[in-house]
C-alpha cells in the first residue's frame, strides 16, 4: 500500500477508474456490485491507500484488504460498532473532535470511568475515526520548570553595574522576537530606544532614570537569556546579601495544565454579614507570600509557550474592614527554547524611611536642641 499514484480524470466512472488503477500498477481489486458514480480527480504522487479514501469516501464507499485483495464495497446497512481504550488523553475531550467526522447515522458516545469511546458507524467512517483517535490518543508532554524570585534594590543594581539607563552585556541574548541585534522598541516612559549591534556582547539601552510614571507592580521589560550571565550578576548579589531569594520553587506540570505555587501564609480575618435576624461573624483566609502561575504549551522546535503570573504579597495593615494587602505582579506570555531563562523585572515596591538622630539631653532644649538632632527621610 506504498505505491504512489498519479492520475487525471474528470467526471470519469468509480468502476472505471479502479480497473485503470489495477491494471496500471498490478493490484488486486473486486468491486461490490453496488458501487457506482463518478468522480473528478487530480492526483500526483499520492500514496494508493490516500488515492482509495479520495475516491471512494465522497460517495459513502469503503475499502478493506484481505490478504493480497482490495475488496471495494458500498456502504452496509447495518451499523459496525467500534470500542476504544484510551490510554493517555480524556474521553470527554477527544469525543468533541471526533463529532464532525461521523456520519448522520452514526454515534460517539464515551464512559468517562473507563475512559472509554464507543464509536458506532459505517466501516468507511470508522476507520476515519480511528485514525484520528490514534493521533490524539498520545502521551502528554510534562514540563519541568525551576524559578527564583528574587527581590534586590535597585541602588545595590546600580552599584554592581546593571542599570535601566547604561550598557549591560547581553550577547547571546533573545527578545522574544529572536537573537537581539540592532532594533528600535519603546518601553513605558521612554521616548524611544535602539539597540546597538551586540556581536561585541554590548547592548546599549536607553531608559528613563526616573520611576516617577511607573507604579508598583508595573512591568518594564522582559528578556529570554541563553547564555547564564543573568545569573552571574544575581548570584553575586546574594552572596553579598544584597539581593534576597524569595522563594526559589521547582514543579513539573503536563502540557497545556498550569502549574501552581503558593510559598507563604494564610492571614485570617473577620467578615460580619448582616441577615435578617442580626449579625453573623465568619473567618476567612488570603493568601499572604509568593505565588507564581505558569501554563506551558509544548509547539514544535523544540519551543515552549508559557503564560507566566509572577506574584508577590505582603500585609500592609489591618483593619475592620478587612487586611490591606500590598501586591505585586505581573502578566505576561513568552515563546521560550527548551532550557531558556526568562527573567521579568520591574516589580517595583517604594519603600519609605524615616531615620532621627539626636544627642541625648542636649537635643531636647529649646532653640538650641535644634543643632543635636537631625531627621532625614530615604526613599528605596
Amino acid at each position: 500500500m506504498d505505491t504512489r499514484v498519479s492520475f487525471d480524470v474528470n467526471d470519469a466512472e468509480i468502476r472505471g477508474v479502479l480497473k485503470v488503477l489495477a491494471e496500471s500498477f498490478d493490484l488486486n481489486i473486486v468491486v461490490d456490485e453496488g458501487v457506482s458514480g463518478k468522480v473528478t480527480l487530480s492526483l500526483k504522487e499520492v500514496r494508493l491507500e490516500d488515492a482509495l479514501d479520495l475516491i471512494l469516501e465522497p460517495s459513502g464507499y469503503f475499502y478493506r484488504v484481505k490478504d493480497n485483495v482490495i475488496l471495494i464495497q458500498a456502504p452496509e446497512k447495518e451499523l459496525v460498532t467500534e470500542i476504544v481504550d484510551l490510554n493517555f488523553g480524556k474521553a470527554s475531550e477527544i469525543k468533541s473532535s471526533l463529532e464532525a467526522l461521523k456520519s448522520e447515522n452514526g454515534s460517539i458516545t464515551i464512559t468517562e470511568q473507563e475512559n472509554r469511546i464507543i464509536i458506532k458507524d459505517a466501516p468507511s467512517r470508522i476507520k476515519a475515526i480511528l485514525k484520528e483517535v490514534s493521533k490524539l490518543d498520545r502521551m502528554p508532554y510534562q514540563v519541568l520548570i525551576e524559578a527564583r524570585m528574587i527581590e534586590v534594590e535597585d541602588t545595590d543594581l546600580t552599584a554592581f553595574g546593571v542599570t535601566w539607563n547604561g550598557s549591560l552585556n547581553l550577547a547571546g541574548t533573545s527578545d522574544g522576537k529572536g537573537p537581539v541585534s540592532a532594533r528600535t522598541f519603546t518601553p513605558p516612559g521612554a521616548s524611544s530606544t535602539t539597540t546597538t549591534s551586540v556581536e561585541s556582547g554590548d547592548l546599549k539601552l536607553s531608559l528613563p532614570e526616573t520611576s516617577a510614571d511607573l507604579s508598583g507592580g508595573q512591568l518594564l521589560y522582559g528578556l529570554t537569556f541563553r547564555r547564564a550571565n543573568s545569573s552571574t550578576t544575581i548570584d553575586a548579589l546574594i552572596r553579598t546579601n544584597k539581593a534576597h531569594i524569595l522563594a526559589s520553587p521547582s514543579i513539573a506540570t503536563m502540557d497545556g495544565e498550569e502549574a501552581r505555587i503558593i510559598i507563604g501564609e494564610k492571614f485570617p480575618f473577620r467578615e460580619n454579614t448582616l441577615t435578617a435576624v442580626g449579625t453573623t461573624e465568619t473567618t476567612k483566609f488570603v493568601d499572604i507570600g509568593v505565588a507564581l502561575r505558569v501554563t506551558p504549551t509544548v509547539m514544535e522546535g523544540n519551543q515552549i509557550l508559557m503564560k507566566v503570573h509572577p506574584e508577590v504579597s505582603s500585609l500592609n495593615s489591618s483593619l475592620d474592614a478587612g487586611p490591606r494587602i500590598d501586591t505585586r505582579e505581573a502578566n505576561t506570555t513568552v515563546l521560550v527554547e527548551n532550557g531558556q531563562t526568562i527573567v521579568i523585572a520591574g516589580l517595583i515596591r517604594h519603600d519609605k524611611t524615616v531615620i532621627r538622630q539626636k544627642v541625648p539631653f542636649l537635643a531636647s532644649l529649646p532653640l538650641i536642641g535644634l543643632a543635636f538632632r537631625n531627621k532625614s527621610v530615604d526613599f528605596v
